[in-house]
């Protein structure tokens, strides 16, 4: 652990250093502000964490425990969350342009006002999740769990949402949507519709 600490203390005095830290226990970090370009923290446990205002661009979190990590405001561009657990992480404001969550775990986490645009969410589970004022615009959304989530005014503008149906009330609050309100947007003809067996597994 001693040796981990003496990493991210000399890693404070740079900018953009490269980092491997896989499956290591940082729970509760205070890492405020730090720059971690294309950084490697797969499998680690970063629980409580506090990475606010940090840059974490193609950064690899997959897989990572992130349980009421603190994200707002980070610049988390193209970093790999595939897998991750961030129930209850909070990512206000924060930047996810085109960063890869496929099936994380993103329970009552907070994404209000985050920059989701072109974003992988296939398979995530966003039950009650906050994405209100969100931008998912061109985001994938395929067999995504959205039950409870908060889509006020979140723009889903050509989002792929095959086939994670909204609730109408949930359309009736997000931007961007033109489909009968009833339907899922399907990108494909030739999509295959899943069992509900196999949604479990996803889920």
């Amino acid at each position: 652990m001693n040796e981990v600490l003496s990493s991210l203390n000399l890693l404070r005095s740079l900018d953009d250093a490269p980092l491997t830290l896989r499956k290591v226990d940082l729970s509760e970090v205070q890492l405020t502000g730090v720059r971690l370009h294309q950084a490697d923290l797969s499998g680690s446990n970063l629980s409580g964490a506090n990475f606010c205002r940090s840059c974490l661009i193609e950064s690899d979190l997959s897989a990572a425990l992130l349980w009421r990590a603190s994200l707002a405001y980070a610049h988390l561009i193209r970093v790999n969350f595939n897998r991750a657990i961030l129930i209850r992480a909070d990512l206000y404001q924060a930047d996810l342009h085109q960063t890869t969550l496929i099936q994380a775990d993103l329970r009552l986490a907070d994404l209000s006002q985050a920059d989701l645009s072109g974003a992988d969410l296939s398979g995530a589970d966003l039950r009650y999740a906050n994405l209100s004022g969100a931008n998912l615009a061109g985001a994938n959304l395929r067999y995504a769990c959205l039950t409870g989530a908060n889509f006020n005014q979140t723009d889903l503008f050509q989002a792929d949402l095959c086939p994670a149906a909204l609730s109408p009330t949930q359309r009736a609050n997000a931007l961007g949507l033109e489909s009968h309100p009833s339907e899922p947007t399907f990108s494909s003809p030739n999509v295959r519709e899943q069992s509900p067996l196999e949604m479990r597994q996803l889920a």
